[in-house]
């Protein structure tokens, strides 16, 4: 059976989740004070991968190539003042 669950990201560049193995991502939006991405999983899988993320203030250098950023979704907080970009990392 499959479900949606959240999972909760640091407002920092690379970081990982534990994630049942073949997650499908859905999107990333703000929650209360925190980034959260949002994926389908199948909850039969007791399987665990990491997926590794990337979140970016507006304006910050990015210091991996771009071509190994899959966008989830743009987060603003403090009524725009702080935004911040979602991607999952796919690179190697």
């Amino acid at each position: 059976m499959n479900a949606i669950l959240k999972y909760k990201l640091k407002q920092q560049d690379l970081q990982f989740v534990e994630m049942p193995v073949g997650a499908r991502l859905i999107s990333a939006h703000s929650l209360g004070v925190h980034v959260w991405v949002w994926a389908m999983v199948d909850m039969e899988v007791k399987k665990k991968e990491r997926r590794w993320f990337a979140v970016y203030k507006t304006g910050q250098p990015i210091d991996v190539d771009p071509a190994e950023l899959v966008t989830l979704g743009t987060v603003q907080f403090e009524e725009g003042a702080l935004v911040l970009h979602v991607f999952e990392f796919v690179g190697g």
